[in-house]
C-alpha cells in the first residue's frame, strides 16, 4: 500500500481541521483599514533581477513599509531593488518582496513590501510622509516650512 494511494481520495480542506479557514476574507476587511502609514506619491527606478538588472521608471507611491505602482508587466522576479529619491537629498536602494500583483485589463498594480530599508532612509522617509500628510491637513494657501535633515 502506497501513501500517495490513501490520501488520494480525501479532500482534506473539508474536514474542519481547523477552526479558521486559511483563505483571507475581503469581506472581512472592508472596514478595516491595514496600513500603519501615509503613502506619498514618489518616482521609482525599479530593477528587476529576471530582466538583465535594466531599471525601469515608474511614478509610484511609497509607504514606510513598502511601495506599489501600474506596469504593462509586473515584475518576473520574486524581489526586486527599489531605487528612488527623497526631497531631502536621500537617494537609496532597497530590496523589496514582490506581495501581490493585482490585474486591472492590461495594467497590473504591483505591490511590495521594503526587506532591508536602512534605518536613515526609514527616518528620511517618515519625516517625508509626515511631512505630506501636514500638508495635506492644511487649509488651502498656507504653506509649512521646508522639512530639514537633522
Amino acid at each position: 500500500m502506497k501513501g500517495d494511494d490513501r490520501r488520494s481520495n480525501i479532500d482534506r480542506r473539508h474536514l474542519n481541521l481547523v477552526p479558521e479557514p486559511l483563505e483571507r476574507y475581503r469581506e472581512r476587511r472592508v472596514g478595516e483599514e491595514r496600513r500603519t502609514s501615509a503613502r506619498a506619491p514618489l518616482r521609482l527606478w525599479v530593477v528587476d533581477p529576471g530582466e538583465s538588472g535594466v531599471p525601469t521608471v515608474y511614478d509610484g507611491e511609497v509607504s514606510l513599509g513598502g511601495a506599489s505602482w501600474w506596469t504593462r508587466y509586473p515584475p518576473l522576479a520574486a524581489e526586486v531593488d527599489i531605487h528612488f529619491r527623497l526631497p531631502e537629498g536621500f537617494e537609496t536602494k532597497a530590496r523589496a518582496r514582490v506581495l501581490s500583483v493585482l490585474d486591472d485589463g492590461d495594467d497590473h498594480r504591483v505591490q511590495v513590501k521594503f526587506t532591508d530599508l536602512p534605518v536613515k532612509v526609514e527616518l528620511a522617509l517618515a519625516r517625508y510622509l509626515e511631512h505630506r500628510v501636514n500638508v495635506a491637513k492644511l487649509p488651502a494657501g498656507e504653506l509649512l516650512p521646508e522639512v530639514q535633515a537633522p
